[in-house]
């Protein structure tokens, strides 16, 4: 487990154009067929508490999973956006963070589900590195993000400023090699949502005739990867100092981004994790 803690900067323009980007045609059928695909992984994901950290408008992936309570944290506070959300119905607290500084305690949640939490995060090492310290030991991590190797990464080639082509686009083995420093079990990969981005070949693509074409290509050229793996770190070291002589936490502390004020938090939903 790693205990360390990152202040950035983070660029929530970014998260917000991306956000907008979901409440498009396009966007809603990238973000369904994530979503699906992220249902049928939910297998052994169960446990108290689940921490759901998306940059969509669909939160209701929360009500699927197969815990106590459940936390949500948005990528963006754009208030424009908030008839177009889906809110879960069993969700807790519902935040507004940084990814690469999560206002909660080390081992707070048995789940963590990260929906494009790493293609918008300014240092997406660090954003996986607060993910793994908020897991706790064998948690469950699900992460979704834009394929690089697909038609997507082909068209951010055109509008690399446009959202969501300005996001980082990292290939799932780069983030598996992340993933393995971070004491992380080797995880299946699953491409999802086979379509190039509009308005190219739209109607061509959607033809009957060309199913047997999209099943060929879905496994390496689907738009976004799912990912799935298991929290297992190494056994840490017996501590040499006796008993009397550990500082024990003080009881209540809040977190280094809470006290910063880097946290945005709706009152009403204000139950946090513990």
């Amino acid at each position: 487990m790693c205990a360390l803690r990152f202040e950035t900067a983070f660029n929530a323009p970014r998260a917000t154009q991306t956000a907008r980007f979901f409440t498009t045609p396009m966007g809603k059928r990238l973000e369904k067929a994530e979503l699906k695909a992220l249902r049928e992984q939910l297998g052994g994901c169960a446990g108290a508490r689940a921490l759901v950290l998306t940059a969509g408008m669909d939160e209701r992936l929360a009500d699927a999973l197969p815990v106590a309570r459940s936390h949500i944290v948005r990528l963006s506070a754009a208030e424009d956006l908030l008839p177009s959300r889906h809110r879960a119905i069993s969700s807790g607290a519902i935040t507004v963070a940084d990814p690469a500084n999560l206002p909660y305690e080390n081992d707070a949640f048995d789940v963590v589900v990260a929906i494009h939490g790493l293609d918008l995060a300014d240092r997406p090492q660090q954003a996986l590195r607060e993910l793994s310290r908020v897991l706790a030991p064998g948690g469950r991590l699900l992460m979704t993000g834009f394929n690089p190797l697909s038609l997507w990464g082909l068209r951010r080639l055109l509008t690399p400023r446009q959202a969501p082509w300005n996001a980082h686009f990292l290939g799932p083995r780069r983030v598996l090699d992340w993933l393995s420093v971070l004491d992380f079990s080797r995880g299946d990969v699953t491409f999802v949502h086979c379509r190039p981005p509009e308005p190219w070949g739209l109607a061509l693509w959607d033809q009957p005739a060309l199913q047997s074409f999209r099943s060929v290509l879905q496994p390496p050229l689907g738009a976004a990867w799912i990912l799935k793996v298991r929290h297992a770190p190494t056994l840490a070291l017996r501590d040499s100092l006796p008993l009397a002589y550990r500082q024990a936490p003080a009881p209540g502390r809040t977190s280094a981004a809470r006290n910063a004020g880097q946290v945005l938090r709706f009152p009403g939903n204000d139950d946090r994790a513990h």
